[in-house]
């Protein structure tokens, strides 16, 4: 890999993680309804992101919302957003904690468990039948394995050769259930076998292997070769802090360049842009009660 490219993970993956305790900390106050933190799996989803096209789309979950910010979506936009402002062309529509920035090609993260890879899948057929260049990513929790749209949008897009990839985040638990109450499989790349596609397992805490993988995948669905799951094992930051991929990433990067900063140095300068992003989304304006009828009801 490029130290351009792996440096842009790691300065991806530092601004998502200044995103991420901003706005956990707005749900624990109160201000925010709802908030699925991604805090020790950035690599998973940084890495993945990177990995595609800038036209490709990616389908996520709650948790995946920050793969905007991954994929270059300005902090200011997305904080909007979020809080509900008018400014921001959902006008409050979205749900807390819930994104879509259509402008970096990522789709409204789907509430239910599984929803979003069938959605990925007709979008990866469409883009098959029209020979159209982009793909599409479907990210998935561990849980969703175990729901019947995993089926449905696996199969179906083993069949047809969707250009798509499913991309699992395997943190050892869907809500409190751990993985071995769910499956009897050993993995869960090795479902893949069921439905006649490629299934590869990474460390999801080492974005360069994720990002490594998902590339595969992408060149391959890119091809006409159909998709692939990729299963990346992760662990949340409070179940293992050294487990951490931005710690990871620095340390490996800092190895070969001595005068990359402190990694606590990198951290400040994020951490105060999304501070006064929240503190400006704050002060912009909320939208007015009719907003929620316009564009519902013609004339």
């Amino acid at each position: 890999m490029e130290p351009a490219t792996a440096r842009l993970l790691l300065e991806r993956m530092i601004l998502a993680r200044a995103v991420d305790d901003a706005l956990v900390a707005l749900q624990r106050a109160g201000t925010l309804a709802s908030y699925s933190s991604l805090q020790g799996e950035e690599g998973a989803v940084v890495g993945a992101c990177l990995a595609l096209e800038a036209e490709d789309t990616v389908f996520p979950t709650p948790r995946e919302s920050l793969a905007a910010i991954a994929r270059g979506w300005p902090v200011e936009a997305m904080l909007l957003q979020v809080l509900g402002k008018a400014t921001d062309p959902m006008r409050g529509r979205q749900a807390p904690g819930i994104v879509t920035a259509r402008a970096v090609c990522v789709a409204p993260a789907a509430t239910l468990s599984g929803v979003q890879i069938v959605h990925a899948t007709g979008w990866g057929w469409a883009a098959r039948m029209k020979k159209d260049p982009r793909i599409a990513l479907a990210f998935l929790g561990d849980g969703a394995t175990s729901s019947a749209d995993f089926h449905t949008g696996l199969n179906f897009a083993g069949v047809f050769k969707a250009k798509v990839v499913f991309v699992c985040r395997n943190n050892g638990f869907a809500s409190s259930t751990p993985v071995s109450r769910q499956t009897r499989t050993e993995t869960l790349a090795e479902k893949a076998i069921a439905y006649g596609i490629p299934g590869e397992r990474c460390d999801g805490n080492d974005a360069l292997a994720v990002h490594a993988a998902v590339q595969r995948a992408a060149a391959r669905a890119r091809a006409g070769g159909g998709p692939t799951l990729v299963e990346a094992v992760t662990t949340r930051l409070e179940v293992a802090p050294s487990s951490c991929p931005i710690a990871r990433l620095h340390g490996l990067l800092a190895a070969g360049a001595p005068d990359l900063p402190p990694l606590a140095d990198l951290v400040a300068g994020p951490a105060a842009r999304v501070a006064e992003a929240l503190a400006a989304a704050s002060r912009a304006p909320d939208p007015p009660r009719d907003a929620f009828l316009s564009n519902v009801y013609g004339n």
